[in-house]
């Protein structure tokens, strides 16, 4: 996350002098997540396997051609400790390319005509309508279930609401403030998406209310975690999206330990992002320095040189 007033550095999503794309890593997540969802889309059409309708299909090879293409172009960071989640990336944007296309029903024309019949044989068959079947009754929250994902979000990620959101408030959203943001209308903070989501607002606000009378340090991020009764079964914290990853960074929530670790996490951003101001700003010198010293090209006319007359 970043604060506006504290360091001046690139932002996630701007391109670098080395035509890389500058990012990171919020939680499980890749900031701006629509940035690199669309380069990750252009690597997964150059190359697509006969049976790649499943990402267990996929040859190793043409795996390892999407992380190292991805890679290249610096979508996938190239630190050690990103390594294992940025194998892992390519595979969950590669199930969300394959969802779109299927919805669609119609083949695009960077698929070949024999792929597209083999991935629509397999998208028609019992097996693969079963799956489907019972992904939406889950996303539903069971057979009788009705829709509990509905948020005023849009394609923006969460994490990229809260950064918005601590552009403006100049300090890291609370888990019931993107919570309220992302779950009114228009963003109002008063017309609610559904009954549910005002209920656990009124829950987190009545907790906060009679927590802040009896102690003044409140942890507004523990009294969320247990509004919305922690995690799922699916270790999602209800509401929060990818925010959650950087809130909860464990499936227990202890008051202290949380809160600790979310501002520790917003410090060492600010500090990495300082950090790479001052290198830009050497390399930008750098780059002058070697230019000015640079010996002129002999062929090109100068000032100082007489030209000499045409024969």
């Amino acid at each position: 996350m970043r604060s506006p007033d504290t360091v001046e550095g690139p932002l996630p999503g701007s391109v670098g002098i080395d035509g890389r794309i500058y990012i990171v890593i919020a939680g499980k997540q890749f900031i701006p997540s629509g940035t690199c969802s669309r380069t990750m889309t252009g690597t997964f059409k150059e190359r697509l396997e006969f049976n790649g309708y499943l990402w267990k299909n996929i040859s190793q090879e043409t795996k390892m051609f999407y992380f190292r293409e991805n890679l290249f172009i610096g979508i996938l960071p190239s630190i050690t400790s990103s390594t294992a989640f940025g194998r892992n990336e390519p595979r969950v944007r590669y199930k969300d390319f394959l969802n779109k296309l299927h919805a669609k029903g119609e083949r695009p024309r960077y698929i070949s005509e024999d792929i597209w019949a083999n991935w629509m044989q397999y998208w028609s068959s019992s097996e693969a309508v079963t799956i489907a079947d019972r992904n939406s009754i889950n996303r539903k929250g069971g057979p009788e279930g009705v829709s509990v994902s509905i948020h005023t979000g849009g394609t923006l990620s969460h994490q990229e609401h809260a950064d918005r959101l601590e552009s403006s408030m100049g300090r890291s959203p609370y888990p019931h403030e993107l919570f309220l943001h992302t779950h009114t209308r228009n963003h109002d903070g008063v017309t609610f998406v559904s009954d549910r989501a005002k209920q656990i607002h009124e829950r987190v606000v009545e907790s906060l209310q009679s927590q802040q009378m009896n102690d003044n340090n409140v942890d507004h991020a523990h009294e969320y975690y247990e509004a919305v009764g922690g995690r799922d079964c699916c270790g999602r914290v209800f509401g929060l999206g990818s925010y959650a990853n950087v809130c909860y960074s464990h499936a227990s929530s202890s008051s202290s330990a949380t809160t600790s670790r979310l501002a520790a996490t917003t410090n060492e951003v600010i500090e990495l992002r300082g950090t790479v101001g001052v290198l830009m700003d050497r390399i930008n010198r750098l780059e002058d320095f070697i230019s000015r010293r640079l010996p002129a090209d002999p062929q090109a006319p100068s000032a100082d040189r007489p030209h000499s007359p045409p024969s």
